[in-house]
């Protein structure tokens, strides 16, 4: 739970608070409750008090009650090669539709592919290529360059987000860690031995033969 003082200088207006969440894919907000000054110690103690103790108390109740399931199984994971082993990490790729988990072996032909590609003009299309970190590697960037006909600004990079959830989000009290959000990557750490999707969406030009 978040608190934030604001400043109302026109009182005049309908809705003289205006409140904007950015960006609007990094937030999930159950209620928004605004007060008056004068009316906080009467909101502190009927409204918030009773809500945070009631949070409180159930909190390991409810957690209590919820299961995590383990990562479907998978083959083992195909020896590096040298040149792999001594950048430090495998790059492999799997059909767009089927499920990456954080530790889903890659098969020894998926490792080091060529992505292809087959687009109408004006159409979006995906590829996907996955990196498997030997060691932690700090800093990492992926960038792009033309594809054919698709010019690099033509091409948008995204990262497979995991996140906990629960079995096609309808089954209570169990879940597990699944691919879930593509979000935009601009760089940063990643794990040793846990993938890391990268989701590419090319357009093609609308005058492309």
């Amino acid at each position: 739970m978040l608190r934030f003082r604001a400043t109302v200088r026109n009182t005049e207006r309908l809705f003289p608070l205006t409140i904007r969440f950015e960006p609007g894919s990094k937030w999930v907000v159950n209620a928004v409750l605004v007060w008056t000054a004068a009316d906080a110690a009467r909101v502190e103690k009927d409204i918030i008090a009773p809500f945070e103790e009631w949070t409180f108390r159930m909190r390991p109740v409810e957690w209590a009650k919820w299961k995590q399931d383990p990562e479907p199984p998978t083959g083992p994971l195909p020896k590096p090669e040298a040149a792999d082993a001594q950048r430090g990490f495998m790059v492999w790729s799997r059909h767009y539709l089927e499920c990456v988990y954080p530790h889903t072996n890659p098969r020894a032909e998926e490792l080091n592919p060529e992505l292809r590609a087959f687009a109408t003009p004006g159409e979006y299309e995906p590829v996907n290529f996955i990196v498997r970190p030997l060691r932690d590697l700090a800093n990492a960037k992926v960038s792009v360059s033309a594809i054919g006909p698709v010019p690099a600004e033509n091409i948008s990079v995204r990262r497979v987000r995991y996140m906990l959830a629960r079995p096609n989000y309808t089954v209570l009290h169990r879940c597990r860690v699944v691919p879930d959000a593509l979000e935009r990557f601009e760089g940063g750490n990643l794990k040793a031995d846990e993938n890391a999707r990268f989701w590419l969406t090319l357009r093609v030009p609308d005058d492309n033969v």
